[in-house]
């Protein structure tokens, strides 16, 4: 998210930085700097540590296990998430996805049978057959894990932590994804997505309305049904931001509304790894997200579910990102229910994993992330694991593209080579750039690459995925996507479509009302849309990608191609990623019109041929 800037920044621990730069246009805010995990570790002398953990000390974790067979469990989520497949649509439940794709009988017992020999209990495995936790001693641990454990500080006092990476025997190590849990400070810490805030000057965001009145044929205030409290309004045209209603109309959400689509039925879940739980102490993300509620009118449920401890991260930068998610998604579709889990950075993978098994909701809507190259690669295994579980279980997953343009590692050492974003990145996943309006481009937007926001839209192609085969049209292998390949096959190429990026009107603890922006924002439009879609349909999409490609490759009109601008912000690149007819690894496929695409999937058949809804 961008207080009109986004940008991730790499740290070796959790650090909370309260720097404030005022100028006469800038205001600049640099506030936290949050911490994962990796499986590498640096020594432990990083951490405030207290000696070695005491051997009789409880422990738990939870191991991640391979599923049965990955090509099966490929190959069904891509059938069901195609609309020209004969098993579109037929996803599975929680209980089934266990028993067709999770570990069996036989590796469980294996994975059991290793751990209880140290003496250490296996729990319950979690009803998606994939995770089994495990309890004991630090003494039974270390030598179960191959690790020693220091006491290190974190946010709720001190806790056993890891000091080096875990190694089991090798009979089961091919069993097991990853060890969750025993990095509670992360071992070589990562960052998610940091926030380096900026406030665009009001002559710009004002440059935006004037923009989005060239693009529009009307003013939508009156047409879209979505309501605004006076301040509001007032605020939004004094600070240059753009209404709800206002972003709507953009996308054809007006005309689902019209009929009574205003995402009800529909839960949306959002993993923020800021403190959104209401506690004794600190109640300032739900007091204004209701604040913002009540100005739009809306009475949908929240509810707030800790992961672990739940983030302790409380900074501007942080609620303002967590802000900005919630209360897009809430204004544009004002009848959904909102699932927002709050976690500790170091507890990503396991947030992740509630969020999918718990199979709540019909759509997951995420704008954290980080450069691929800065990710460990059994983070990327449990993430390739728990979105192809959501995926076979029809929920659509959503993330953000990222906002250093593509070069999604710069803010990480200033590294200028050409990245791309995890999650977005991920197969599983469809991923989310951002746009920017421009009355000159031939269908009102361009591809999102502004100064006033110190950002760029996130994309390219990975340097971990192949391609998915959904990804597929004109466009897709395009000389500047081949040529910046380096696996032995075809890459996978994010974004998969994109947003508005610029001009939300957010209500947040320390500015009041205020406008921000970055592909932060344009997620939980798409989230938005596609639960408009839902409770359309009255059924689940999942995987949203394919049926993009497919719409892109028969020239529909449910969504309008980009041609305008590129990503290379850094200006690093000679100008790519460029925008292209078709898709290209700036904009993808192009934008969503959701009244549009409507049709197609109530009516899969269409996708078959070049007919016009």
């Amino acid at each position: 998210m961008i207080m009109a800037n986004k940008l991730n920044t790499k740290f070796w621990a959790q650090v909370v930085v309260g720097l404030v730069i005022a100028t006469s246009s800038v205001v600049l805010l640099v506030d936290s700097f949050r911490s994962g995990h990796v499986s590498t570790p640096r020594t432990i002398s990083t951490f405030n540590h207290r000696g070695r953990s005491p051997q009789n000390l409880a422990v738990t974790f939870d191991v991640v296990l391979e599923p049965k067979s990955w090509p099966s469990l490929s190959q069904f989520v891509y059938q069901v998430s195609d609309p020209a497949s004969n098993e579109y649509l037929k996803f599975v439940t929680t209980k089934e996805f266990a028993m067709d794709f999770g570990a069996g009988s036989t590796n469980l017992d294996a994975v059991t049978s290793y751990f209880s020999q140290f003496g250490l209990r296996p729990g319950t495995l979690w009803a998606n057959g994939v995770v089994l936790p495990v309890s004991g001693t630090i003494s039974q641990a270390s030598r179960a894990l191959g690790v020693s454990f220091y006491q290190v500080h974190v946010a709720n006092g001190y806790q056993p932590q890891a000091n080096g990476p875990w190694e089991i025997g090798k009979s089961i190590k091919p069993l097991i994804v990853s060890i969750l849990g025993i990095y509670p400070n992360g071992s070589v810490p990562y960052f998610r997505r940091v926030n380096d805030l900026r406030r665009i000057p009001v002559a710009d965001a004002k440059a935006q309305i004037a923009q989005y009145k060239k693009v529009t044929l009307s003013n939508s205030l009156k047409t879209s049904g979505l309501k605004a409290c006076p301040a509001a309004i007032s605020n939004a045209k004094m600070i240059g931001a753009l209404l709800p209603s206002q972003i709507a109309s953009l996308y054809g959400m007006n005309r689902l509304y019209a009929s009574g689509d205003q995402g009800q039925g529909v839960t949306i879940a959002l993993p923020e790894f800021a403190q959104t739980t209401p506690s004794s102490k600190n109640t300032q993300f739900k007091k204004y997200l209701n604040m913002f509620r009540s100005c739009i009118g809306s009475n949908s449920k929240v509810s707030y579910t800790n992961v672990g401890p739940g983030s302790r991260d409380s900074s501007v930068a942080s609620l303002e990102e967590a802000e900005l998610d919630t209360e897009t998604a809430l204004s544009l579709a004002p009848k959904a229910k909102l699932d927002i889990y709050s976690a500790p950075q170091a507890m990503a993978d396991q947030l992740y994993f509630k969020m999918v098994s718990s199979n709540q909701a019909q759509v997951i809507v995420g704008s954290w992330g980080l450069c691929e190259s800065q990710m460990a690669s059994t983070d990327i295994a449990v993430e390739k694991l728990v979105f192809a579980e959501a995926a076979a279980q029809g929920q659509t997953v959503l993330f953000a593209s990222g906002d250093s343009g593509s070069e999604d590692c710069y803010s990480q050492g200033k590294d200028t080579s050409l990245s791309v974003d995890d999650p977005a990145s991920q197969p599983y996943v469809t991923g989310v750039g951002g746009l920017m309006l421009d009355s000159s481009a031939p269908n009102g937007e361009r591809v999102w690459s502004d100064v006033n926001y110190s950002g760029a839209s996130g994309g390219g192609t990975s340097s971990l995925h192949l391609q998915p085969p959904f990804q597929f049209g004109p466009g897709v292998d395009s000389q500047q996507a081949v040529a910046n390949c380096h696996l032995v096959a075809l890459c996978r190429e994010v974004p998969d479509v994109s947003a508005l990026a610029e001009g939300f009107l957010v209500y947040t603890p320390k500015y009041k009302w205020d406008v921000l922006g970055g592909t932060s924002a344009a997620a939980p439009v798409v989230g938005a849309g596609v639960s408009l879609l839902i409770s359309g349909l009255k059924h689940r999409i999942g995987l949203l990608a394919p049926a993009l490609y497919r719409l892109s490759a028969i020239g529909s009109n449910a969504i309008s191609d980009v041609t305008i601008g590129n990503n290379d912000y850094l200006n690093a690149h000679h100008g790519i990623f460029s925008a292209t007819p078709g898709y290209d690894p700036a904009s993808g496929v192009g934008f969503i019109h959701f009244n549009k695409l409507l049709p197609y999937l109530k009516d899969p058949s269409i996708f078959h041929s070049s007919h016009q809804p």
